[in-house]
């Protein structure tokens, strides 16, 4: 599973209609169904 602070930020990004960048391997793996979350190596201005 993931942490509470981790579903909470995925939640809010998906609630919010959002994308949540992260560099957390871990996370990236276990959400891996969620288009919305992503890498912090794709993050562009």
């Amino acid at each position: 599973g993931v942490t509470m602070y981790d579903a909470a930020y995925v939640a809010l990004a998906l609630l919010q209609d959002a994308t949540l960048y992260t560099a957390d391997e871990n996370l990236l793996e276990k959400v891996s169904e969620f288009k919305r979350v992503r890498h912090v190596r794709e993050f562009t201005l």
